[in-house]
């Protein structure tokens, strides 16, 4: 089994990253699943903290999805469900891990996805006592602001649970379906305003009116390709309801609720992924189909960055 070594020098990392570093060992220590990511191994020698886990050869999923978003829907279905059973089991443990993204989801040749980051965690049990809320602002937030939910944000008396963490993984749809990372352009005042008033991100296909080029050709050659591609795609509506219904609901109540235990008998939330990956009978893992699926999702981005970059 080949391995994934990640070094750090701790001479020059502060006493809060290194807190956080020695957080995210200890309670990734503590996961055994197989969409999360293992950590076999972590040592201080001469000053640098070696982690050891297993070697995931296509990288995150915030690779795959460059320059202009993953298109294979079904590829798409089969990431978000390793993430969901992977978000079950932590969150059936008592763990939030509020940092759902791109970046934290990487993927094997053999299509597998495994979920990582967990020094963002949190958990909601405390003094042996289980707490239907909390109210822990992450001191090490400011790497997802974009991918944090409003509750979190906002900080009210109600707090928040283990829904944020759907509300992260709407944002992760849009981002790896676009090719880029929802709020990207705004502030963080004029993000968390809009995200306080329900305003959503989209998922660029054909029916997205946002993409009509503006009158004044304000567009540079490189957005005008990204429109282009866009507009000649479709993704189904099961996969817009899913994301923008069931997932960035700024009510956390109305926000889907997953069970592995209950896949097959949640008729309506369950639906886009049942749909897209049992009715063509991928609902068991096989090497031979995710493998191809998710390897062909590489070379296509390769040929566009040929494409777009000639020698």
């Amino acid at each position: 089994m080949l391995l994934a070594a990640s070094l750090i020098d701790l001479e020059f990392t502060g006493d809060e990253e290194l807190k956080h570093l020695e957080k995210g060992i200890r309670i990734g220590a503590l996961f055994r699943h197989r969409n999360i990511c293992l950590i076999l191994k972590s040592f201080v020698k001469d000053d640098i903290l070696w982690t050891l886990s297993p070697y995931y050869s296509l990288g995150s999923a915030a690779d795959l999805c460059k320059p202009n978003g993953i298109e294979d829907e079904l590829c798409l279905a089969y990431i978000l469900r390793d993430v969901l059973t992977a978000l079950d089991y932590m969150h059936e443990r008592g763990f939030i891990h509020r940092a759902v993204r791109g970046s934290h989801v990487l993927v094997q040749d053999t299509g597998k996805c495994v979920l990582t980051g967990f020094k963002y965690n949190t958990s909601v049990i405390t003094d042996g006592r289980w707490h239907t809320a909390i109210h822990e602002y992450p001191s090490n937030a400011k790497p997802n602001l974009n991918w944090l939910s409003p509750e979190v944000l906002e900080q009210n008396l109600l707090g928040y649970d283990s829904k944020s963490d759907i509300y992260s993984l709407g944002i992760m749809c849009c981002e790896l379906a676009n090719g880029q990372i929802p709020f990207s352009n705004l502030s963080a005042t004029e993000m968390l305003l809009d995200k306080l008033t329900g305003q959503i991100p989209a998922l660029l296909d054909s029916r997205c009116t946002n993409l009509i080029p503006p009158p004044d050709g304000g567009m540079t050659d490189e957005d005008r390709a990204k429109v282009e591609v866009f507009e000649k795609r479709r993704f189904s509506d099961l996969f817009h309801a899913f994301t923008s219904e069931l997932c960035l609901h700024c009510d956390p109540l109305k926000r889907y609720i997953y069970r592995l235990s209950a896949f097959h008998v949640q008729k309506y939330t369950c639906r886009f992924l049942a749909n897209i990956i049992q009715t063509r009978r991928l609902c068991c893992y096989s090497r031979n189909l995710t493998s191809g699926l998710f390897l062909r999702t590489v070379e296509s981005r390769e040929s566009r960055r040929r494409t777009s970059n000639p020698q």
